[in-house]
């Protein structure tokens, strides 16, 4: 009989939830491929941002994020209900939807971690989720009246100066 030490048995179990959590992303950048595929073949234009617009302001501050992110480490300034909000407030502008996948994805945290934030962001009345009526599998996160209110009073107090 052969015997398998803790540790073993811990660094294989995380060894395999790292493979998992790497499978997952890789499905959902697959995912949002698949939807960016799907819009370009639309025949419908799509709206496009003016130069300050509130979406283009927003996209401004991700960008902005992301940079901070890169260099001080995204486990530094963790905000992901945050960056859940900020999301979705650009994907409204422009006339997009976001999966409840993208959004976890879009929040830079474990999926496990980002579903608890979305639904303690829809329990708040922050945003809501609606049935894909083509794909019964996927469900759609958009902001509540509350939410892109909220977002709009938010980015009309920016200074653009500042960014």
């Amino acid at each position: 009989m052969q015997y398998v030490s803790a540790t073993k048995i811990v660094e294989n179990a995380k060894c395999e939830s790292v493979q998992f959590l790497e499978v997952e992303r890789i499905q959902d950048q697959l995912d949002a491929l698949r939807a960016r595929l799907r819009g370009l073949t639309q025949d419908e234009p799509k709206q496009e941002l003016e130069t300050f617009d509130e979406g283009h302001l927003i996209a401004m501050v991700i960008r902005s994020r992301r940079k901070r992110d890169a260099i001080f480490g995204r486990t530094m300034f963790g905000e992901p209900a945050w960056d859940m909000l900020l999301e979705l407030f650009v994907a409204e502008r422009l006339g997009r939807k976001l999966s409840v996948s993208g959004l976890c994805h879009s929040s830079g945290v474990p999926a496990g971690t980002a579903l608890r934030w979305v639904d303690r962001l829809e329990k708040d009345g922050w945003i809501s989720r609606e049935a894909d009526k083509k794909d019964r599998r996927r469900y759609w996160v958009i902001l509540t009246q509350r939410g892109s209110a909220s977002m709009l009073k938010y980015v009309r107090s920016l200074d653009v100066r500042s960014l």
